[in-house]
């Protein structure tokens, strides 16, 4: 599953494998690099979990597409 999120200062990915790992990535345009802001790989998620790791992904990219 992955979910992606384009605001107007910041871009987020979420990916969640049926095995439990999660990775999510938050960058910051606009700019040719894409420069990563925030991140967590290998997270590893069981349905307890996933509601707050998606909603700390939410919160991360909310602090940077709303920072200004």
């Amino acid at each position: 599953m992955e979910i992606g999120i384009v605001g107007l200062n910041a871009m987020g990915n979420f990916e969640n494998w049926i095995t439990g790992e999660t990775d999510f990535t938050i960058m910051v345009p606009p700019s040719r690099d894409m420069k990563m802001v925030s991140h967590k790989w290998q997270l590893m998620l069981t349905d307890d979990t996933f509601e707050l790791a998606v909603a700390d992904f939410v919160a991360e990219f909310r602090k940077f597409e709303f920072s200004n």
